[in-house]
């Protein structure tokens, strides 16, 4: 009894040996197995281009290209999960172009009787106008004839030349009228301008108290910003931060220099229509020569406009060696503070 205990507790610790060590496998397979990533193309008389991303030996890759129009194609192991929706998408785009092909030969025997049809439609429709046609000149000629005798009754009631028109019958009443309203308008005026002034002066104060409120915002605004200056400052120039600063430099571009290409090369020739234009695009270029200069062959063209080239590339990236180099980082007191105040705000 106690032998077959013991032997079901080895069967376990084995089972459990190989759960951890399989575990152990994928885990440090995560760390230390690199993405491999692949790309190049070229633009010469059309663009081509291809690109691929891989890890562990292929066993799962995603594969990308364009020559006139975009394939893509991504594999676990030996599947591919999104080869058999494309194939089917395909098929079932070939099988309605022959359903259009089949049918068309049936439409071609129809195109008779429509053009038929349409023709009689036309026929009909235009009688319809015609009539319609003939009802509005009909119309127009009744509402002419009852418009003549209103425009001669018209005419008739006009007054006759000999008739004088009718003057007022007290001109100097109108005039004495006329004579005192004036020296109202000018009293009415005169009582005016003090109001005015009143009104003025209001205004006036109103937008001297307006500036005096922009200028003490403008003045706290300078007051805020000088503050924080201050702070910068004090923050920049303590020797613990620069320290953390000298460390957080040195450990992004090591992860910059970890995930860029290992290996890089090409050649561009391009050029414009106006020379000036090509020597203004070789000088932006030329402060990032020693990025590309042992890689990259630029050719530029200041006759003829043109755009022509390939590029190559090939890199990895190490997970492992980037959680490495934040763990650095980490390792500092005053960038932990950092990321904790960051987290914070």
């Amino acid at each position: 009894m106690i032998a077959i205990v013991l032997g079901i507790l080895k069967i376990i610790e084995i089972l459990l040996l190989v759960v951890l060590g399989l575990l152990l496998f994928v885990i440090l397979s995560v760390l230390f197995v690199p993405v491999r990533y692949r790309a190049e193309g070229s633009v010469y008389e059309s663009l081509k281009a291809k690109a691929s991303v891989s890890w562990f030996l292929h066993l799962i890759s995603l594969k990308v290209s364009y020559d006139g129009k975009m394939q893509t194609d991504f594999r676990i192991l030996w599947f591919h999960p999104g080869r058999e929706t494309n194939e089917e998408d395909t098929d079932q785009a070939e099988s309605g172009r022959t359903e259009c092909e089949t049918g068309g030969g049936k439409t071609d025997k129809a195109e008779p009787r429509m053009d038929e049809a349409e023709a009689v439609k036309e026929n009909t429709a235009g009688a319809e106008t015609g009539k319609r046609d003939l009802k509005d000149e009909l119309a127009e000629r009744v509402e002419t004839a009852e418009v003549k005798p209103e425009t001669d009754q018209v005419k008739t009631e006009r007054p006759e030349s000999g008739e004088v028109p009718e003057t007022p019958e007290n001109p100097e009443t109108e005039t004495s009228d006329d004579a005192d309203s004036k020296p109202k308008k000018s009293r009415f005026r005169l009582s005016a301008i003090p109001e005015r002034i009143c009104r003025w002066i209001a205004g006036m104060k109103a937008r001297i108290h307006r500036i005096f409120q922009r200028l003490k915002g403008i003045a706290g605004k300078f007051r805020q910003g000088k503050a924080r200056w201050e702070t910068i400052r004090a923050f920049i120039r303590d020797e613990e931060n620069k320290k953390a600063f000298r460390l957080a430099k040195k450990q992004i571009f090591a992860v910059i220099r970890h995930v860029l290409p290992r290996k890089l090369e090409g050649k561009v020739h391009f050029g414009f229509d106006d020379p000036y234009t090509s020597g203004q695009v070789l000088t932006w270029i030329s402060p990032f020569y020693g990025l590309y200069g042992r890689h990259v062959q630029v050719i530029p063209d200041f006759l003829e406009p043109c755009l022509e080239g390939e590029l190559k590339l090939k890199g990895r990236i190490r997970l492992g060696t980037l959680l490495f180099l934040v763990f650095r980082m980490l390792q500092n007191k005053q960038i932990r503070l950092w990321v904790r105040k960051w987290r914070e705000s």
